[in-house]
């Protein structure tokens, strides 16, 4: 019998999504739902601006800042290992 070892890497995942794109569809549904509950409208108060909006779009734009924070964070880190590495 002949040995069935991979010579270009480790095997391949039969799935067409890993476990990191089911974990952001789940994360997705969830903020869609989340923000489909919360239609009212409410009143922000940052530093000296004051201002109404839908809450759907306050939780957006909070996940969109949390994304963006996470991924710059991301990148720093891993521009400090490549610069550590060279």
């Amino acid at each position: 019998m002949a040995d069935q070892t991979h010579e270009h890497g480790p095997p391949k995942s039969s799935l067409p999504v890993g476990a990191g794109g089911i974990t952001l569809i789940v994360a997705i549904v969830l903020l869609l739902v989340f923000m489909l509950q919360n239609t009212k409208s409410v009143t922000i108060d940052f530093l000296l601006w004051s201002f109404t909006s839908p809450l759907w779009g306050v939780i957006l734009g909070s996940a969109i800042v949390g994304a963006a924070a996470w991924l710059g964070f991301g990148a720093i880190r891993q521009h400090r290992k490549t610069s550590k590495a060279t």
